[in-house]
């Protein structure tokens, strides 16, 4: 089955995993989203364990994502766009599965004694940029009124009214997206670069189209003004953990909007104008040994 990428709810209540888990030999990709989001309440302990159980009896078979931030700024300063195997942490992997062992076992040992001090820390990182709701919500506020002066009046009319087709839906996002980001003033990279980026569906790419293709639901629904912060802020971790997920086989979510977005995304990724397609070969490397006991 390749590979399967988890959103935080498929974690919390999917019924299809454990059997998954149990009669696939398929591996499994956890967000780094996923892990803060089901780290968020007091309950935190009990969550983890509950949502990451099904998971303890293959940790072999288990891998964590750096965060976007990370991945962006590596694909910023190295220009070639990540594939699968770039978007995996040497380090948050063997945390997780060295955090599996301990739930298999039904124990506390030195994982789960530093997830307090660890929750704390990235708590306090996170008010300032990951959870900062008014800032999360500015920052996809500033595509809106470039969306509405590049899009036909007809079109955003189509639109609001509902009578979009979905494939039109998409090519719209596509062709916004890629007209777009070649012409960002100055532009961060050199405009070939940049090509490149859009002709091969890289993450920046993909992580821009579904920021995008989110504006323009929300502009469908009657706008972003409505918009709650927080509700902004839920959407920028779906975003996340569909970026990743696109790279993998499927990604299994109980969310209807995350599965409407998946399937955009993907039928985008699929185009004849995509130049390769990431595999999934780097996640047999060798380097992926579990050296989680060491």
């Amino acid at each position: 089955m390749g590979t399967i990428c988890l959103d935080t709810g498929a974690l919390r209540r999917s019924p299809e995993l454990p059997q998954v888990v149990a009669e696939t030999d398929a591996k499994f990709v956890v967000t780094d989203a996923s892990i803060m989001e089901l780290c968020k309440s007091d309950q935190w302990e009990r969550t983890i364990r509950d949502s990451l159980k099904p998971l303890s009896t293959v940790p072999e078979r288990v891998f964590c994502t750096l965060g976007n931030g990370e991945l962006m700024r590596a694909q910023f300063e190295g220009l070639a766009p990540l594939e699968i195997g770039d978007l995996v942490g040497e380090k948050p992997t063997m945390w997780l599965r060295a955090l599996l062992k301990e739930i298999a076992g039904g124990t506390s040992g030195k994982t789960f004694e530093q997830m307090p001090e660890a929750i704390r820390e990235a708590n306090q990182r996170m008010a300032q940029g990951h959870l900062d709701h008014v800032r999360n919500r500015e920052m996809l506020m500033e595509l809106l009124p470039t969306i509405q002066k590049n899009v036909p009046t007809e079109l955003l009319s189509e639109l609001r009214g509902g009578r979009m087709p979905v494939q039109d839906v998409r090519d719209l996002v596509t062709e916004f997206v890629s007209s777009f980001l070649p012409h960002l003033e100055p532009p961060p990279v050199p405009k070939d670069v940049l090509e490149t980026w859009i002709r091969r569906r890289s993450y920046v790419f993909r992580w821009t189209w579904l920021r995008a293709r989110t504006v323009v639901e929300w502009i469908a629904k009657g706008g972003l003004d409505s918009a709650k912060p927080a509700a902004i802020t839920n959407s920028d971790i779906d975003r996340q953990i569909l970026t990743i997920g696109s790279y993998c086989t499927s990604l299994l979510t109980e969310d209807n909007q995350v599965r409407e977005f998946d399937a955009d995304l993907r039928s985008v990724i699929e185009s004849p104008s995509l130049l390769s397609t990431p595999t999934n070969s780097l996640l047999d490397s060798q380097r992926w040994i579990d050296r989680s006991d060491e």
